[in-house]
């Protein structure tokens, strides 16, 4: 699961999630999740609150209010501070204070996320790149990533 080397206080603080064969259900348990890219995405998925964060940005909680700005970004919060004890300490404090509100927020997102990120849509994002590339492969070539084909249907 991991192929870096990780130090004997860093897996005592890990714990079982280090070495947990089935990972979304590790997940799952959790209460709280720190991250962004597939992090976010497998816990939202699983239904547990996230703070996007990375080692650059200390972004929100991510809420049905926020979800689109984030999922823009691969939820990399941008211009928003580095993370420091202080401001890790303060997320986490007001995410745990009001955690059945959380919860709430992120039972809500697992729909959005199914929906945006799950295989379907990602099966049909993928046919439409290669209906592109077959079409005009020219330009397809040059092209960045598109918008779910439900966000083009919709424009």
């Amino acid at each position: 699961m991991y192929g870096g080397r990780i130090t004997p206080r860093a897996e005592a603080f890990l714990g079982d999630l280090f070495h947990a064969p089935d990972l979304p259900a590790a997940v799952g348990r959790s209460s709280l999740a720190l991250g962004v890219g597939r992090v976010a995405l497998e816990a939202m998925m699983q239904g547990v609150p996230v703070i996007a964060a990375n080692h650059r940005y200390l972004g929100p909680i991510v809420t049905p209010r926020e979800f689109a700005a984030l999922a823009a970004t691969n939820f990399v919060p941008q211009r928003r501070p580095s993370p420091s004890r202080a401001g890790l300490r303060a997320a986490m404090t007001e995410a745990l204070e009001d955690l059945e509100s959380r919860e709430r927020d992120a039972e809500a997102l697992q729909v959005e996320v199914a929906r945006r990120f799950g295989l379907g849509a990602m099966v049909e994002r993928v046919e439409s790149e290669y209906s592109a590339v077959v079409r005009c492969p020219a330009s397809a070539a040059s092209r960045a990533p598109t918008a779910p084909p439900e966000e083009q249907r919709a424009a």
